[in-house]
């Protein structure tokens, strides 16, 4: 009889915790299972949402880095500058924001003797004199790109935005997105001769000897690795190893040595 009484107590025990139990739980958690109690399937688990990375001028761009985290807004106003007369003008700076005056006409002459590509005279001689004394060390700094008429760049820029319109992008991304390859006509180096695109136009350029000697010797000549991966924050222009800048060889030698682009070398 004492055994059947423990066996009544202990049943009732047990029927009144899972009772107290499943009270408990539907009462937590009725308005989050409410809505599926009529037989539809519960949703899925939410997958965690990445956190946007946002890069800043002090932190090197990478692959991961989404497009839209790194293009700023198009500059809704372009600001035409002139190119000065005394030797600042090595220091000119153009971007999508700056744009050379339509009435600037540039002396241009071959960037090497015999070459088709074309630079600013004055350009040209400090180019002919680095591919002069890369050529003594066994080195082929060969210039397959210089001078672009403002005409030229504007056809090539807005062939890029209609082709990225096409695939989707609103226009004012589209612009955004062209302008880290190919600048707006007037908006790049190349539309007044005063930068050089040397050997193969690839990222693989950077693994060349032509590259290594041009890290090493250029600023000597007054040239510049122009755009770089790490500094992308403030040009705003994918990297480009080939692509190598004249600002002279004191602004050049204070560049490299303090590591600044051209953009935060003016801020300074």
């Amino acid at each position: 009889m004492v055994k059947k009484i423990i066996t009544v107590v202990l049943i009732l025990a047990i029927l009144g915790g899972a009772f107290y139990a499943s009270y408990t739980l539907s009462t937590k958690y009725w308005d989050i299972i409410a809505p599926y109690i009529d037989g539809a399937e519960l949703p899925a688990a939410t997958q965690t949402q990445a956190v946007p990375v946002i890069a800043t001028p002090t932190e090197a761009v990478t692959a991961e880095t989404t497009t839209q985290a790194l293009i700023a807004p198009v500059p809704l106003t372009v600001t035409t500058v002139d190119m000065p007369e005394d030797d600042t003008w090595q220091l000119i700076l153009l971007d999508r924001a700056h744009k050379i005056s339509d009435a600037y006409v540039p002396e241009l002459v071959s960037a090497v003797e015999g070459s088709d590509i074309r630079l600013d005279s004055r350009v040209a001689q400090a180019f002919q004199e680095m591919f002069n004394a890369a050529k003594a060390e066994g080195i082929d700094l060969t210039p397959v790109s210089g001078y672009v008429s403002t005409e030229i760049q504007t056809s090539l820029y807005d062939q890029k935005v209609e082709e990225l319109v096409a695939q989707g992008e609103t226009r004012e991304n589209a612009m955004a997105i062209a302008s880290q390859t190919i600048l707006p006509g007037g908006c790049s180096e190349d539309n007044i001769g005063i930068s050089v695109s040397i050997g193969m136009q690839v990222e693989s350029f950077s693994q060349s000897a032509a590259c290594r000697w041009l890290r090493a010797n250029a600023a000597k000549y007054g040239f510049i690795e122009r755009y770089t991966a790490e500094k992308k924050a403030f040009t705003q222009v994918n990297a480009r190893p080939w692509y190598w800048r004249y600002v002279g060889p004191d602004n050049a030698k204070l560049m490299t040595e303090s590591g600044l682009c051209l953009e935060e070398y003016l801020q300074r």
